[in-house]
C-alpha cells in the first residue's frame, strides 16, 4: 500500500504513524477497562490529564503523535474507548479513529432477508450489501461513536474513507464480490481536521479510480 505523510493502514490496534514507529501501549491498547461513565460512584467524574495519576510513559506515548487506533466491529455501550481516545488527545496526541460494524451489517442484512456469505472469513460483498455496508458503516456505526466520543468530552468529526478519496482502493478477489484493499491514502483531510482540534473517526469504504465504492472493513 502507498503510504503519503506518515500514515500507514495497520490491523493491530494502536499505531503510531507520526513517528514510524510500531503498535504501542496506551489506553484502549492495553485491554484493560476502566469504569464506564454510568457505573463511577456518585460525585466521579470522567478521569482527566489532572484528576487522576498518569505513568509518565502513558504521556510520552500520546505527546506529539498521530495515532491510528482501529475499533473492532462489536461497538458495545459498555467499552471505554471512547474515554481512552478522549484522555490520549488531551495528553497531546493527534487522533484517527478507524471503526468496524460486522455485526450490525449481519443484523441489517438480515432484516431484508439477505443471507451472508463468508470467504475465509471475510464478507462476500455484491451490491445489495454493498448498500446496506456503506449505511451501516457511514451511518449508524460512524454518527454512534462521534456521539460517543462527544459524550466522553471529546471533539470529534466522522468521515467515510471515499470523502475526498480518503482511502483508495482496488478489488481484492473476485470470490469477496466488492471488497477491496487499500492502496493509497490521501491525508490532506486528516491534516486539517486534526489541525482544528478533532478526533477523526472514519467508515471503512473505499473509492477506486473509476468512483466506485468498495468495502474495506
Amino acid at each position: 500500500m502507498r503510504s503519503h505523510g506518515g500514515l500507514r493502514q495497520d490491523q493491530r490496534g494502536v499505531h503510531d504513524v507520526s513517528r514510524g514507529q510500531g503498535p504501542i501501549r496506551g489506553p484502549g491498547a492495553t485491554g484493560q477497562a476502566r469504569p464506564h461513565p454510568a457505573h463511577l460512584p456518585e460525585g466521579e467524574g470522567l478521569p482527566t490529564p489532572d484528576s487522576r495519576p498518569l505513568a509518565p510513559d502513558l504521556r510520552a506515548t500520546a505527546e506529539d503523535r498521530t495515532l491510528v487506533i482501529k475499533l473492532g466491529g462489536s461497538v458495545g455501550q459498555e467499552d471505554t474507548l471512547p474515554e481512552d481516545v478522549t484522555l490520549l488527545q488531551q495528553l497531546g496526541a493527534r487522533v484517527v479513529l478507524v471503526h468496524g460494524g460486522g455485526p450490525l451489517i449481519t443484523t441489517r442484512l438480515s432484516r431484508i432477508g439477505k443471507e451472508t456469505h463468508f470467504v475465509d472469513g471475510l464478507r462476500h460483498t455484491d451490491a445489495e450489501t454493498l448498500d446496506t455496508v456503506r449505511m451501516v458503516l457511514g451511518g449508524l456505526v460512524n454518527g454512534e461513536v462521534v456521539a460517543r466520543v462527544g459524550a466522553a468530552g471529546g471533539r470529534a468529526i466522522g468521515l467515510s474513507g471515499s470523502d475526498d478519496r480518503l482511502l483508495e482502493a482496488v478489488a481484492r478477489d473476485p470470490r469477496l464480490g466488492l471488497v477491496g484493499e487499500v492502496t493509497a491514502v490521501n491525508p490532506n483531510p486528516l491534516r486539517l481536521l486534526l489541525d482544528a482540534g478533532y478526533i477523526v473517526v472514519v467508515a471503512p469504504i473505499a473509492i477506486t479510480d473509476g468512483g466506485s465504492f468498495l468495502n474495506v472493513n
